[in-house]
């Protein structure tokens, strides 16, 4: 059946997902090198596609031992956590975009802006963005019964605007990302702008991955409900299609960043060498 098949296909990703997000925060904490603003919120936003992985789990066990549905009112409690991680892994891409604008733009006010304050701003904008998408689960409820992921916390419109919000998010990245891709070109050959330049490659290759991810993903999304008028367990499945982009994008951004990121390469390496196999 098509839900098992799904099902296999998460399973594989969750448990993909979850190690390599857990090696770059492993990295991260690690490494001198990756402990700048950019750096931490990095590791956050790994931190967040964790969270947000491990909301798949109350649709796996289920699914395997033969009940997949539960209360709806049971799932969104379920998916309090990893609905969290996944508002934060979305508005973080949009943070990390203003972050390497900030520091191209304005490299002398965010030299001499703390590091705490930087990440202090970003939690609170991270926070109320939370807040909002918590706001469409409680407004929009449903009784009924579902097959518990994070998106199936959001019902009826919740879902379109949760979907439309996170839409307007990455486009706002992808914008700020153009600006910060002119200002680039105007900086200079220094060692700091060397550093500057191969950090912002890294992350660019990484907004590339989970935009495009995220951008098909809420457009058939918002396709399903607008244009489609899924209801049940169509609708499920046309969601669970959707949400595949995402989740691939999710769990290769450790690979995009060994491949792009000389910093974050040699950390990784570091890391892998503690292990006996991979270290001889």
């Amino acid at each position: 059946e098509v839900i098992y098949c799904l099902a296999s296909l998460y399973s594989l990703l969750v448990t993909l997902g979850i190690c390599t997000n857990a090696m770059i925060i492993t990295a991260t904490i690690m490494s001198k090198a990756l402990h700048g603003t950019c750096n931490i919120l990095i590791a956050f936003c790994a931190f967040s596609d964790i969270l947000h992985l491990y909301g798949h789990l109350p649709k796996l066990f289920p699914i395997f031992a033969g009940q997949p549905e539960m209360s709806s009112l049971l799932c969104c409690f379920l998916q309090i956590i990893p609905n969290f991680g996944m508002s934060s892994g979305t508005i973080l891409v949009l943070l990390i975009a203003l972050d390497r604008f900030i520091a191209v733009r304005f490299a002398t006010f965010a030299v001499r802006t703390s590091v705490r304050r930087h990440l202090a701003a970003h939690l609170l904008s991270l926070l109320a963005y939370a807040g909002l998408q918590y706001s469409f689960v409680v407004i929009f409820f449903t009784e009924t019964r579902v097959i518990c992921n994070p998106p199936e916390a959001y019902h009826g419109a919740g879902k379109d605007w949760w979907a439309l919000t996170s839409l307007i998010v990455y486009l706002s990245a992808i914008a700020v990302y153009i600006a910060v891709w002119r200002e680039m070109r105007k900086v200079g050959t220094t060692s700091d702008a060397r550093r500057l330049r191969r950090i912002s490659r890294a992350i660019f290759s990484i907004t590339a991955v989970v935009t495009c991810g995220w951008l098909l993903t809420m457009t058939i999304v918002i396709g399903n409900g607008f244009l489609l008028d899924l209801k049940g367990r169509a609708m499920y499945i046309g969601n669970e299609l959707a949400g595949i982009p995402v989740n691939i994008s999710l769990s290769v951004n450790y690979f995009v960043l060994y491949f792009t990121s000389s910093d974050y390469r040699a950390a990784f390496r570091r890391n892998l060498s503690v292990i006996p196999i991979i270290g001889r």
